[in-house]
């Protein structure tokens, strides 16, 4: 067989192959040894939503970040606001690629489900203001702020978890190595997230990945460049801060894109794995995350190298990795499953919450035999 056809086949016979599960089960809720996994189903939709868009959330340096949130409210009460008294774990989301774009929204599937979901546009992106720095410097101290913000609300139990998937899911990492991570958080889930910055995105085998760094770049530029979204609705002081903001993203462009590129293509620091890489490379602090934490990741995806390394490092009270075939925008979506009895990304995610922000899935899980060992 010619090597072309060989390497074919290889192929054939992987995406053939049931996905790897790095777990002993999905949930291990019984004593060790015992030879169980969980079959779990997921409550149905009981409550509805409202929402609040572009709440301000003021960091420590007074830059104002923007949030999207979604609140549960009683099924069929007809609320138009949250209700007073009620309270209830929330989900965090920090996005770089706009909270009103579609690539990072909430999420009714959870707030259906009696949690809140906050999405917020990470520092000189979307409709917050700042300079954006690409995981770097601000964007990190940012994390822990935006977490206790959204878990103390009026509408928060207190309790939070981190979820999203790429840029969303390395900011999940960061966020929790950081000198004040925050214990609010009780569970995050990070789907095809980065390792190393210089191995995984920069220079892939010790070569510029131009094929992605510069249209990646390009694409978050292109979604921080219009007005936020605060500056139609009707309020002037709005309108005066989405064009500040506008204005704030653009000249980032020439603090932040322009000489990160040009340093990197031409042999200056940042084309070395130095102190910059360092800093935004999660593998290098992960011993610091002690949550559990569901790590899924790509055999063909961008980061395929540092998630099996991710997983490796961590030393948390639980964790799991699912490695499925897919390349990295297939594996933000998980988009095979369900498949060889793993369910699908909204169940797998719904069940980790549950169990430890809620900690009610062993109340809610029927055992089956299995020839896996917990």
């Amino acid at each position: 067989m010619h090597a072309p056809h060989r390497r074919m086949a290889r192929l054939a016979a992987w995406t053939a192959t049931p996905l790897l599960v790095v777990a002993t089960c999905l949930l291990a809720t019984g004593p060790a040894g015992a030879r169980a996994a969980t079959t779990w189903t997921p409550e149905p939709p009981t409550w509805d939503m409202v929402t609040e868009s572009n709440v301000p959330v003021t960091m420590s340096d007074g830059t104002v970040l923007r949030a999207n949130v979604g609140i549960p409210v009683p099924k069929g009460s007809g609320a138009s606001a949250p209700v007073a008294g009620l309270q209830f774990p929330v989900l965090v989301e920090q996005t770089p690629y706009r909270k009103d774009g579609g690539l990072a929204t909430v999420d009714s599937y959870f707030v259906q489900r009696g949690y809140a979901f906050v999405v917020v546009d990470v520092r000189g992106t979307g409709s917050s203001q700042g300079s954006w720095q690409s995981f770097y410097g601000p964007e990190q101290t940012d994390g822990p702020q935006i977490v206790r913000w959204a878990a103390h609300q009026s509408w928060a139990n207190g309790k939070a978890g981190l979820l999203g998937s790429s840029y969303l899911a390395i900011n999940q990492l960061l966020t929790m190595e950081q000198p004040d991570a925050p214990s609010e958080v009780k569970a995050i889930f990070p789907v095809v997230p980065m390792s190393d910055g210089y191995r995984d995105v920069t220079y892939h085998g010790g070569n510029l990945d131009g094929a992605f760094i510069l249209p990646w770049l390009g694409l978050v530029t292109s979604l921080g460049a219009p007005p936020g979204t605060q500056t139609t609705d009707g309020n002037p002081n709005d309108l005066v801060d989405g064009v500040s903001v506008a204005a704030q993203h653009a000249a980032s462009i020439t603090q932040f894109q322009v000489p990160v590129t040009v340093d990197s293509t031409t042999g200056g620091q940042r084309a070395y794995d130095g102190p910059f890489s360092e800093a935004i490379s999660p593998i290098w602090r992960i011993k610091r995350v002690k949550v559990p934490t569901f790590v899924i990741g790509g055999e063909f995806d961008i980061f395929q190298r540092g998630e099996p390394l991710l997983y490796n490092a961590l030393d948390v009270p639980a964790k799991r990795l699912i490695l499925g075939p897919w390349i990295h925008l297939e594996g933000a979506s998980a988009s095979t499953l369900p498949a060889d009895g793993i369910p699908d990304l909204h169940t797998l995610q719904l069940q980790w919450f549950d169990q430890y922000l809620r900690g009610s899935t062993p109340a809610r899980t029927r055992r089956r035999a299995s020839s896996s060992t917990s």
